[in-house]
């Protein structure tokens, strides 16, 4: 069964669909409390270990954290640039809630912010989600904005334009691509049936592994240079690398377009 929410509306609309559609809401919570400010959108909705959580966003941060809850708890806020003052922007109590569409299908949540010209405003819309740490990441879209996951096991898909992308603590299967922006991984724990692609078009790549990590490594940095902690063997190029590590059974496949690469050991 699927629920869909697009919000930007308060406890009244709430009660009214809790009584209309008692199916559709029995597994929202609005937990606005005096920590968060009251024009950001805040909502928490029930998912089980192992669900898939869909992030679509313009501009603006994303943090993801895995917590012991079997809950997603989602915190957005926009930033306003108001047309007096170019460059500066405001959050204040007084300005409205984004409009965040979140659509539920199971044990499947997809949350997605508003199109510019919507008349929210001009300015980014920032997320911290707080996620079960056993969850699909699937996908992560971003124009424009740095993203953070941290804390979760699972398989991960990010898409991002311009930005940074941070992932630490991680465990399970990572797609990753940025167009214009830095990566940074601390992959542990892999499985061989996982699988690790980080590509960059203009950007650097560092990922941080475990010493005893059994992979295959392949990276590549045409316009850089490769730099590893691992003996690989014979290099073959100063910016491209191929080899196993350890028993060579989880696949990593770096490539940073124009940019440098550096595989660290996670000591």
């Amino acid at each position: 069964m699927k629920t869909s929410v697009m919000k930007a509306c308060g406890p009244v609309l709430i009660l009214g669909l809790a009584v209309l559609f008692p199916s559709c809401v029995l597994n929202l919570v609005d937990y606005a409390g005096p920590s968060v400010p009251r024009n950001a959108f805040h909502e928490t909705y029930s998912l089980q270990p192992g669900g898939t959580v869909q992030v679509i966003n313009t501009e603006g941060n994303i943090e993801i954290r895995g917590w012991e809850h079997d809950e997603v708890e989602i915190t957005a806020q926009a930033e306003y640039s108001p047309s007096f003052r170019p460059g500066l922007t405001i959050s204040s109590w007084s300005l409205p809630r984004p409009r965040i569409q979140v659509e539920r299908f199971e044990n499947f949540i997809k949350i997605k912010s508003p199109t510019v010209g919507e008349g929210e405003g001009p300015g980014p819309i920032h997320y911290i989600l707080n996620v079960p740490k056993s969850i699909n990441l699937n996908e992560i879209r971003n124009k424009r904005g740095a993203i953070t996951v941290t804390d979760v096991f699972g398989k991960t898909v990010i898409d991002l334009g311009e930005g940074s992308l941070r992932v630490e603590n991680f465990s399970g299967s990572l797609d990753a691509t940025v167009d214009l922006g830095e990566v940074e991984a601390e992959l542990l724990d892999l499985r061989e049936e996982d699988e690790i692609r980080i590509t960059t078009r203009r950007g650097d790549i560092t990922i941080y592994l475990q010493p005893e990590v059994d992979a295959r490594l392949e990276a590549s940095a045409p316009q850089g240079s490769v730099d590893c902690d691992f003996d690989l063997g014979p290099v073959l190029s100063a910016n491209e690398i191929s080899g196993a590590i350890g028993a060579g059974k989880t696949p990593i496949l770096l490539s940073a377009l124009s940019g440098d690469i550096a595989v660290r050991k996670n000591d």
